[in-house]
């Protein structure tokens, strides 16, 4: 399954590492992907730069959070991403959100305009 991890932060790593463990297209949105790639420096919490997570789990793939939930079947925003993550809802189709910090079933919802 193709599934978009709206964020790049602390909470949102272990759902992308599992996530691709588990033999997901994981596709990562962020609000502009060559920022958060050109970060050399750890994050105020301390959180390596995103390129170094990448280096450990090639494959996952790197959009704008609108083309990430566009391009998937699944879409789960991550705790700051939340609050940036209008963007997601601009594809036409109806997408699946899951906006429950666990990828869960009982916290799905429908992606609208």
């Amino acid at each position: 399954m193709k599934i978009a991890v709206l964020g790049t932060g602390g909470g949102a790593r272990p759902h992308i590492a599992r996530l691709a463990e588990l033999g997901h297209q994981v596709l990562v949105g962020t609000r502009d992907p060559q920022a958060t790639l050109a970060r050399t420096e750890p994050d105020m919490m301390g959180i390596e730069p995103f390129k170094h997570f990448l280096a450990d789990h090639p494959g996952i793939e790197r959009h704008t959070f609108g083309d990430a939930a566009a391009a998937s079947d699944r879409a789960t925003p991550t705790a700051s991403a939340s609050r940036s993550s209008a963007p997601c809802h601009a594809p036409r189709s109806p997408r699946r959100s899951d906006w429950g910090a666990g990828l869960s079933g009982d916290f799905t919802g429908t992606l609208k305009r």
